[in-house]
């Protein structure tokens, strides 16, 4: 058990070394909660080590090395993402038959368009969308005209149809 805590430790006194020997003098702010573990020490350089959770914020530097204190201090904290959303819906004709290869169209805030042509039975899917994003979706075809709509999108939506004017 000694010898996998050593190995662990290994890497740290190395890169301690290494940082000292490049930059000069190396310390590590104390910084813990609790006692415990114990000293290393080196040429140039301490490291005190602790059983306990370390006071969180303190950096050490010398150079590119760096020793954050804290239990995770190292780790930035989680954000969530926006989530990726959907539309889909029909493109049908006046009489409310589905209408194949009409161009669904939704372009972004952006200006990045993206492009699906509709089923055999006039379906159609955009997935992978930026939730809270507001986008223009609108139908392209040659025999019918279909008005645009403006979506704010925040969740997935479906049923959204277009029904062709002559």
């Amino acid at each position: 058990m000694k010898i996998r805590k050593m190995i662990a430790i290994l890497p740290i006194l190395l890169s301690a070394l290494y940082a000292s020997a490049q930059s000069g003098e190396f310390t590590v702010t104390p910084s813990v909660v609790a006692g415990g573990g114990g000293t290393s020490a080196g040429s140039g350089f301490t490291v005190d080590g602790t059983l306990g959770q370390p006071v969180g914020g303190d950096v050490s530097a010398v150079g590119s090395f760096e020793v954050r204190s804290g239990f995770w201090g190292g780790l930035a904290p989680s954000v969530p993402t926006a989530a990726a959303v959907s539309v889909s819906g029909r493109v049908l004709t006046p009489d409310g038959r589905g209408l194949r290869n009409a161009v669904v169209k939704l372009t972004g805030s952006q200006g990045v368009t993206r492009t699906v042509t509709t089923s055999s039975f006039g379906l159609y899917s955009l997935e992978n969308l930026q939730s809270g994003q507001t986008y223009v979706i609108s139908v392209v075809s040659k025999l019918y005209r279909f008005a645009p709509r403006t979506l704010p999108v925040n969740d997935n939506l479906t049923g959204m149809d277009f029904v062709g004017v002559e």
